[in-house]
């Protein structure tokens, strides 16, 4: 397996080929233009030379519109979410778009409302397979449920620890929830931890000053991947605020870490989150950007331990059913032998 990022991390088993970093949004047009030049001849250039059996591009833009113009077949396309939700028709990055899924043979996308977002922004409905985020369900687990965490934030106390993995950008409605926490009425202790960055960080944490809740958060910043499971597992409830205007988010994959960690689930209304969210079965929905509803829903589950295991434990199962990393990687592994199979002939 080889890996073309402008991101490049060590990854074991895995020969990485690092290409020029993504420009920042505010860099001027013409230069910007002219790296995305350059990081499309270092793909075909990389592709060229390992000459794989498949190209597998993650994210729409720009990494498919690389795939595709790496010349080699057969191609997928997995989109992530962000790159159907912020893509408008007839805008620049809908012709980049359309260029990544009309030159890919499949196109994997996490749920129906994204797929029908897709399609109608042009693509061909044959070539798209659903395919909610996988997790490791060995790894996301309950049994990584760790004391030390819970007493690092709750002290000795039979408090509740509140969770949300997300970066801290505005697209994710943080702000909500950090207007919730004042309302929320519970005569036991609770906390949130909140992780993740962003540019919204020194935002979010001026609201929770100002709200004179700032014992009530704690920022953690960004946490190592093979850390999190037992962050997740330690903590009660898990509240997701993301409420885009668009579909294409979906669940997300932070969502499914936290349902295979057995968690109940608080979350926003957004399209798509009902493939995994059913309301008062497994977690609640609350209408996004609504800080009084979501702090009614903290509260209920807060006071109900009965309810809060109930919905965990349900959360646990749908994941196992339609977010094991296992089964999906058998899905591909066959796709990827079909392709081979088909562009052999």
């Amino acid at each position: 397996m080889h890996v073309i990022s402008d991101k490049p991390v060590p990854l074991p088993g895995v020969v990485v080929h690092p290409i020029l970093l993504m420009p920042r949004l505010e860099t001027n047009p013409l230069r910007r233009s002219f790296e995305l030049l350059i990081r499309t001849m270092q793909v075909r250039h990389i592709v060229k030379k390992i000459r794989p059996h498949v190209v597998h591009s993650h994210f729409m833009l720009a990494y498919g519109v690389y795939g595709v113009l790496s010349g080699r077949q057969p191609h997928i396309l997995s989109i992530w979410g962000s790159d159907v939700t912020l893509t408008k028709k007839w805008s620049i990055r809908h012709v980049l778009s359309k260029i990544a899924y009309m030159g890919s043979d499949t196109i994997c996308i996490g749920d129906m409302v994204s797929r029908e977002r897709l399609i109608y922004q042009g693509c061909e409905p044959e070539k798209i397979l659903i395919q909610p985020w996988g997790v490791d369900n060995t790894l996301f687990s309950p049994s990584a449920r760790s004391m030390a965490i819970r007493n690092r934030f709750l002290g000795n106390s039979d408090g509740i620890l509140l969770t949300m993995v997300s970066a801290i950008d505005p697209v994710y409605n943080i702000e909500c929830l950090i207007n919730a926490l004042p309302l929320v009425k519970s005569d036991i202790p609770f906390k949130l931890i909140l992780i993740g960055e962003g540019k919204q960080m020194g935002e979010i944490e001026k609201l929770a000053l100002e709200l004179g809740i700032p014992d009530c958060v704690a920022f953690l910043g960004r946490i190592p991947h093979d850390q999190i499971h037992e962050y997740y597992a330690s903590a009660d409830i898990y509240v997701d605020t993301s409420h885009p205007k668009d579909a294409g988010g979906g669940i997300g994959v932070a969502v499914m870490e936290a349902m295979s960690s057995g968690l109940p689930i608080i979350c926003a209304n957004r399209q798509g989150i009902e493939a995994a969210i059913t309301d008062s079965i497994n977690g609640f929905i609350f209408r996004g950007g609504e800080s009084v509803e979501l702090a009614e829903k903290i509260s209920t589950l807060i006071a109900d331990p009965g309810l809060r295991a109930m919905m965990g434990k349900t959360s646990r199962a749908i994941a196992l059913k339609i977010g094991s990393w296992n089964q999906q990687m058998n899905e591909l592994e066959f796709l990827y032998q079909r392709l081979i199979e088909k562009t052999s002939r």
